[in-house]
């Protein structure tokens, strides 16, 4: 199918190219109509987060030639990632952190923004890491020292703020990407860097056994789990950083798959729906072999406090809860 698809857009460009005339561009501007008809994209994370590798599943597991095809987006951080869900074209849906939409809204960043978003799926929970060097056993060792938290604006470092301020803990706050943080983490220039992902990272996967590195513990206090549910990181997780059957306690927060809201009858809304229908229908595609682990832990009938979901969504789910009865 994809031979057959290159062959047939060669024909109509080179058909454009050797006659200019205006047959030919209709037929350029029909197929170009035809490649762009039925795609979503969806803005998820860095390389190397958890969020940009399940929004590339779901482009694996769904995309189906010209009938539907998910196009996973780089983003720069979560507060871009809803300036571009809100204003930049092409972007239908984002996958963000829940603690995130809930800052935006409180903090009027986005007026409006609880109206304009809506939930497709809950895609699992976010744990809080902070990996440090093996020279601080606690959280509370950090105090005074330089712990990068992530991009400005990014969900992490959102996070970490919430957490850090929650603990009464001052740092010297550095905002680097998480790949520089853990070259800086390795050569002493940094204490500790932190990363609110999915679970296991590849940026953690690559660390040897051996470097002077380890993950510390988020301590459950009441001050914390007002925002964030306690969760372990676990060896299962880091074979490499983390004792066989040991675990190293942190705070989890929901990530969400969430779209614009756009209504029935949109282009745009009904392209959606195409989507979610998909979504819902073969979900079992999600949990074969060569997808994120993430996919087999999640309930994607959960509901998010505070979080309408999307009409599609919601009608999708609801036939597929009927065809299961």
């Amino acid at each position: 199918m994809l031979r057959a698809s290159v062959i047939a857009a060669g024909a109509v460009l080179a058909l454009a190219g050797w006659t200019g005339s205006a047959l030919a561009q209709d037929a350029v501007n029909q197929f170009r109509d035809k490649v762009n008809q039925h795609v979503v994209g969806i803005m998820a994370g860095r390389p190397g987060s958890t969020d940009l590798d399940l929004a590339y599943d779901l482009d694996v597991a769904l995309s189906d030639g010209y009938n539907l095809r998910v196009v996973p987006m780089v983003s720069q951080g979560s507060a871009k990632e809803f300036e571009d869900l809100l204003y930049l074209r092409g972007v239908d849906m984002a996958v963000v952190q829940h603690d995130v939409i809930q800052f935006m809204d409180q903090n009027a960043i986005y007026p409006g923004i609880k109206d304009a978003v809506r939930l497709i799926t809950p895609v699992g929970t976010d744990q809080f890491h902070i990996l440090a060097s093996t020279d601080i056993q606690s959280i509370y060792d950090l105090a005074g020292k330089k712990v990068n938290f992530g991009r400005t604006g990014s969900g992490t470092s959102m996070t970490a703020s919430v957490v850090f301020d929650a603990l009464g803990i001052e740092v010297d706050v550095t905002l680097h990407e998480h790949k520089a943080a853990l070259e800086m983490l390795r050569s002493g220039e940094i204490a500790a860097m932190t990363r609110a992902t999915g679970a296991p990272s590849s940026l953690f996967e690559e660390i040897d056994t051996g470097e002077n590195l380890h993950f510390i513990e988020v301590p459950a206090t009441p001050s914390v789990t007002q925002s964030y549910a306690p969760v372990a990181i676990t060896s299962e997780h880091y074979p490499k950083l983390i004792a066989p059957g040991a675990s190293v306690s942190s705070v989890g927060v929901a990530t969400v798959l969430i779209s614009y809201n756009w209504p029935k009858g949109h282009p745009r809304g009904e392209t959606l729906a195409s989507f979610t229908e998909a979504f819902f229908t073969q979900f079992d595609k999600l949990l074969e072999p060569g997808h994120h682990e993430t996919w087999s832990t999640i309930d994607i009938s959960d509901e998010i406090p505070g979080l309408p979901r999307h009409w599609s969504a919601e009608e999708s789910l609801q036939r597929v809860k009927g065809r299961s009865s």
